[in-house]
């Protein structure tokens, strides 16, 4: 029911469980950066600014990439939202953790520099292998004059922008460099809630249509 893709209903929800993860972690790891310019060392403050900008992230990302897919946010579709991001974070953050403990089987070719560079590189890994596709197809389309234009340029406006906060945290260095890698599950948790949140809407959508019928009938 995911309407810009083309292709079959697991293609439909893929594509867009990828705008969801673009947007959550754009907008999230460029708002963590931005917390760790504002305050230099940790406080009170910053930790639960963060932890809102977590939570936000991954309500907004699912959000946003809804409506990207042509869908209305009615008073029946947030409780669905809420619950499928709750329901998503809780199994998100496992298997982030998850592969952070891989990451450290990897032996990384400069073990004198700190840095969990092998959780970086599983992480990065598995991220590619997400996204590429989409993004790969959101470059084609943005070169055409299709209604899948303005869809593919909030798609690769999400990777500008996520690619140019890691780098501007890398430079930085310190914990700062570290945002971009944490804002991960937040986003993994915006990919799976939309996929939720579209079997949810669906499932609305036909039990709507049958009592109508039964109605009619």
């Amino acid at each position: 029911m995911l309407k810009p893709a083309d292709g079959s209903s697991w293609r439909r929800r893929y594509v867009a469980a990828v705008d969801a993860f673009l947007l959550a972690g754009a907008v999230g790891a460029l708002l963590l950066v931005l917390l760790g310019l504002v305050f230099d060392q940790p406080s009170v403050w910053s930790e639960a600014l963060s932890q809102l900008v977590l939570v936000g992230s991954v309500l907004g990302g699912t959000a946003l990439a809804w409506r990207l897919h042509g869908h209305r946010l009615t008073r029946a579709t947030w409780p669905g939202l809420v619950i499928c991001t709750v329901a998503a974070a809780i199994v998100a953050v496992p298997v982030f953790l998850s592969l952070v403990m891989l990451g450290r089987l990897v032996p990384f070719p400069a073990p004198y520099q700190e840095g969990p560079w092998g959780a970086v590189l599983i992480v990065a890994v598995v991220v590619v292998a997400f996204v590429a596709t989409p993004v790969v197809n959101g470059v084609r389309d943005f070169g055409r004059a299709s209604g899948a234009r303005a869809v593919a340029g909030v798609r690769l406006g999400a990777v500008v922008v996520i690619i140019a906060v890691v780098v501007v945290a890398s430079s930085i260095g310190g914990e700062l460099a570290e945002a971009p890698l944490f804002m991960v599950p937040a986003a993994g948790a915006s990919a799976a809630a939309i996929v939720g949140v579209a079997a949810l809407d669906k499932r609305r959508v036909r039990r709507s249509a049958a009592r109508r019928s039964g109605v009619a009938s």
